[in-house]
């Protein structure tokens, strides 16, 4: 069988990464002011690269997805989850600490305006309990709550037999996220949860970012991916039908934003992986 292997999880990531470029350079227009660029197309008002560069915005999804499929299968069958876990956290933290000692220091030198010199606010954002140096990186802190909940959502994860009933966990978690969370604060039981210091990453996007994460749990358990590689390799039908759902995506997307990242994700994908197994695609 042609699995779905961790050259191909490379293979999406390096995507992901096109695809962040792109939402940076041309979804920011304020950011680049007195650049100009020629587009090769427009659609209903809006250039090719702006197009691809809403889209483009998925790349967390993406990765999200990704690292929820290879958690899944890195634990499987195993016991010791909690090391795992562990290391991905050390991993990332090691990763963003990386940046942080060069990034840092250089905004103290430029006097960059959203760097202040407090001592609490340097180890908030050192230890990643605070993302207010660096927006682009707000993620982080939801990503390794994520991490730390891990183990129980794998634990649900195997604990549930029916693929249906797995699917429907899937799209609670997404409705958690979107509605039940974050207006926590409004009800009667929840007044005054907006004040506290967690509430924040315990809204957004940390719920969000469950139902990605849930999505490629979802996949692995049922090994999705692997068929679909399997089956539709060298179909050039199949490869035609991935054109035009792939297109499909990438236009609802621009009108639903975030909404159904955690569906169109997985799809996105499952498009890739059939357009770029036929020979055509590899070329």
């Amino acid at each position: 069988m042609k699995n779905f292997t961790r050259e191909d999880t490379k293979f999406i990531k390096g995507i992901a990464i096109i695809l962040m470029f792109y939402h940076h350079l041309f979804c920011f227009p304020d950011r680049i002011g007195g650049v100009s660029y020629f587009s090769l197309f427009s659609l209903q008002g809006h250039t090719a690269a702006n197009i691809i560069g809403s889209f483009g915005k998925i790349c967390v999804a993406l990765f999200v997805f990704l690292s929820g499929y290879g958690t899944y299968i890195a634990t499987d069958g195993m016991n010791g989850v909690t090391g795992v876990i562990t290391k991905k956290i050390c991993r990332l933290y090691k990763t963003y600490w990386e940046v942080f000692v060069v990034f840092i220091p250089l905004c103290f030198l430029v006097g960059a305006p959203n760097v202040n010199k407090s001592l609490r606010t340097l180890i908030l954002n050192f230890t990643g309990l605070e993302i207010t140096y660096n927006g682009e990186i707000s993620f982080f802190t939801p990503f390794v709550m994520l991490m730390i909940y891990t183990p129980i959502i794998l634990w649900i994860s195997k604990k549930i037999k029916n693929v249906y009933a797995f699917g429907l966990t899937v799209f609670a978690s997404s409705l958690l996220g979107l509605y039940v969370i974050p207006n926590i604060a409004n009800t009667t039981l929840g007044a005054g949860l907006d004040k506290s210091f967690f509430y924040p990453i315990l809204t957004m996007p940390f719920p969000l970012l469950l139902a990605h994460y849930m999505s490629g749990i979802f996949c692995a358990k049922y090994n999705i991916l692997s068929k679909i590689k399997e089956k539709y390799s060298n179909n050039i039908l199949a490869s035609v039908v991935a054109v035009v759902v792939c297109a499909a995506v990438v236009y609802m997307r621009q009108y639903n934003g975030v909404l159904y990242d955690y569906i169109y994700a997985p799809l996105f994908i499952m498009t890739i992986i059939v357009i770029f197994e036929n020979k055509i695609g590899r070329i």
